[in-house]
């Protein structure tokens, strides 16, 4: 029986009869809305929906698809509304293709295309469910091919079930189904059955060997020449060789169990699309084989599940082999990864609070095993857990362990150039608190990072490409108004390199530029030494975002969006910036990374190091003086004091001589007394006269500290004739 339109947005059948006319050229007059008497029929909206998307009636549709989604409804009725008559989902898939070309509709669309699949999932994965799909494999041939269907729709969560009727049934025919389906699964299949092979009786094992040998992925070749390697079963032993020669071809009797189980972790950390069973998910499954219940998922947090792996198979490869260097640095590496990636307030449950902080291993390991997380965080671009793996190395290593680095490669140096302003500094601050003796490959690099730190701690700096001035405005402004300091625009990488080699750094770049120019621009970062840490964010025409976005979708620092959401481009670069760096360098931060790199270059400069000379910050520290703040003034003048320059003396004398502030030009005058008393008078007359005005004309405290600065000039003692009560 035909529902009675209740929507008022729905114009009803004249209304859908005039729309298609319409679309056909005809002219027609489409009645108003019918009155909203009662609740809207969710059925009528979706029907609505996709009828009006057909006709590119696309106002309506969109009015239909706010009003069905503003029921909010669950996954499961939005599915049971998309299946409740025939055709209707091959319907909505046909509409769904044509909303998202549609920008009013591309959102509306996807939400609701998102519920359908969510319901999908869920249905497919009711454990009820999957039991009955499994017992339509032994049905007709129309129940094997939707058991099929629904069981691959199920992925992970129906291997137990299939797994059982693999080694249990007594059909042949469900038997055979069984492996055939669980070979078609592919990687679905794989995470369990690894998981079960260690556990099942020798029968079962064989069965579980051949399938993993016919799907054929190389992260199942650890538990194979681990299960080749200890069973006493010889059919066990034919089965699993058999197995790692169809995977890598051929068998080798020599294959160190913990460097295999160590290379897979590796695969793990580095998050590879293959080894993700539900990209997208807020979920993936950890599996555990427990004797008694079978297969035991366990749901983790994808943002932590690749780290899990990683750690599990580098625990077993140290298992068997303590002295695996490589699985040491790449458990602790996970480690750092997870606390980085791990969402405040979950519990992990592969890592429970009980456990000691990543940071505990961290400064336990040694310096040569975090030169080693160190040194694959800057490869891998991981500015987070860099900055975790330096904080490590400057709690407990030192010397020369530090600079050394390991064989061939200079992490911490390497450091220093990396394209992050606070992997540079903490570095710096870890190389100078060693207070090195002897030169070493990239010590001039130290001096002036810590200086930096004094004037740009707090700076952002953003560059933007683009050959349309106008936009190119528009982003420098807002941009600005973000709390971004901003280049002077420029047309490509190249263009920019005077800007770029006059910043202590860039944070963020943001591109405008046509298709190919951003293809060109991002590849010329990524050779950059000084850009290729650096997010980037592309604007560019709708029908260029999908290719540029598969071309950079291994690259987690950049970001492709339409054109249309310029916009936004503020709030993008604030969130992509956050995603390279951790984050931001707030008021209160910035002043305590200036007072930290002030404090080691005052420790540098009274040690006296021969190497990290206090010196070679003189011009940028002088400059910060005028403008830095009281807390980071004082320890500013403190470090100018230690410097044998007569433009540092100067500079404090001429800088109290500015300051109208009573104890600002107390502390100078002292700091300049100090400078005196250390390197002996290098002032002129000018800053001389200077110091007899405030002598004369100041209140008794900084009359005195003039007075001071003048006896440790040493002046001819006629010098204070003047100023006695004679």
């Amino acid at each position: 029986m035909a529902h009675a339109r209740r929507s008022a947005l729905s114009l009803g059948s004249l209304s859908r009869l005039g729309a298609v006319l319409a679309v056909a050229g005809a002219t027609v007059f489409a009645p108003a809305p019918v009155a909203q008497t009662s609740d809207p029929d969710p059925a009528e909206l979706l029907d609505d929906f996709i009828f009006y998307v057909y006709v590119a009636n696309h106002e309506l549709a969109e009015a239909n698809a706010r009003a069905l989604l503003e029921l909010e409804l669950d996954s499961e009725s939005v599915l049971a509304l998309i299946e409740d008559e025939p055709q209707l989902a091959e319907r909505f898939s046909g509409a769904y293709d044509r909303a998202i070309r549609v920008p009013s509709l591309e959102a509306l669309a996807a939400e609701l295309r998102g519920l359908y699949e969510e319901g999908r999932r869920g249905r497919a994965r009711n454990p009820s469910e999957v039991s009955a799909n499994v017992a339509l494999l032994d049905g007709d041939t129309r129940q094997r091919r939707l058991g099929r269907q629904r069981l691959v729709e199920a992925c992970e969560y129906a291997v137990p079930a299939v797994l059982e009727a693999l080694m249990f049934s007594d059909s042949p025919t469900l038997r055979g189904e069984a492996r055939e389906l669980l070979v078609d699964m592919g990687p679905c299949a794989v995470e369990p059955l690894m998981s079960a092979l260690r556990g099942v009786r020798p029968e079962s094992q064989e069965a579980i060997a051949d399938v993993l040998g016919a799907i054929g992925y190389p992260r199942a070749l650890p538990v194979l020449y681990e299960l080749n390697q200890m069973t006493t079963v010889p059919a066990v032993r034919d089965a699993t060789r058999r197995a790692i020669e169809r995977i890598e071809g051929e068998f080798n009797a020599s294959t160190s169990l913990s460097t295999l189980f160590s290379a897979v972790g590796d695969s793990y950390y580095a998050e590879s699309l293959s080894l993700t069973t539900f990209p997208g998910e807020e979920h993936q499954l950890l599996w555990e084989f427990i004797p008694g219940q079978g297969l035991v998922p366990t749901a983790i947090r994808s943002e932590v599940y690749h780290e899990a792996r990683a750690m599990q198979h580098a625990t077993k490869a140290l298992e068997l082999d303590p002295q695996n260097d490589l699985a040491v640095a790449l458990w602790l590496r996970s480690n750092l990864s997870r606390h980085v990636d791990q969402p405040s307030d979950y519990e992990n449950p592969a890592y429970p609070d009980s456990e000691r902080g990543a940071m505990f291993y961290a400064v336990g390991a040694g310096a040569t095993a975090m030169q080693r997380v160190l040194d694959r965080a800057l490869a891998d671009r991981d500015t987070p857990v860099a900055r975790l793996a330096i904080e490590a190395l400057g709690r407990s290593a030192g010397g020369n362990d530090l600079w050394e680095g390991l064989s061939g490669r200079k992490p911490l140096l390497e450091a220093l150039s990396y394209p992050d302003r606070r992997v540079q500094l903490e570095a710096a601050l870890v190389l100078a608190d060693a207070n090195p003796r002897e030169t070493f490959e990239g010590h001039e690099l130290v001096i002036p990072t810590l200086a930096s730190a004094v004037r740009h701690a707090g700076e952002r700096f953003a560059l933007v490409l683009s050959f349309d001035a106008a936009l190119a405005q528009t982003l420098v402004e807002s941009l600005g108004a973000n709390g971004w300091t901003v280049l002077a625009p420029a047309s490509s990488i190249r263009d920019a390199e005077a800007q770029l080699a006059d910043a202590p750094g860039i944070d963020i770049i943001v591109s405008a530029l046509p298709g190919e120019q951003t293809r060109i621009a991002v590849e010329d970062m990524r050779r950059s030494s000084r850009l290729f840490a650096t997010p980037i964010a592309c604007y560019l025409d709708r029908e260029l975002v999908p290719r540029l976005r598969e071309r950079l979708r291994d690259d987690h620092l950049a970001r492709v969006v339409e054109v249309a959401a310029i916009d936004g481009a503020p709030e993008l670069a604030d969130q992509l910036f956050a995603t390279a760096s951790g984050g931001g360098v707030d008021e209160f931060e910035s002043i305590a990374l200036a007072q930290q790199s002030l404090d080691a270059l005052r420790a540098l400069a009274n040690s006296r190091s021969p190497v990290l000379r206090t010196e070679d910050a003189a011009r940028p520290l002088i400059a910060s003086l005028p403008e830095s703040s009281s807390g980071v003034r004082r320890k500013l003048a403190s470090v100018l004091a230690t410097i044998d320059q007569s433009r540092a003396q100067m500079a404090l004398v001429n800088e109290a001589d500015r300051s109208t502030e009573p104890d600002d030009r107390v502390m100078l005058l002292n700091a300049a007394s100090e400078s005196a008393r250390r390197h002996g008078n290098l002032l002129d007359i000018s800053a001389i006269d200077a110091v007899r005005g405030i002598a004369r004309t100041g209140n008794d405290d900084e009359a005195t500290a003039a007075a001071a600065l003048l006896g440790a000039l040493n002046l001819p003692a006629g010098e204070l004739v003047p100023f006695l009560q004679l």
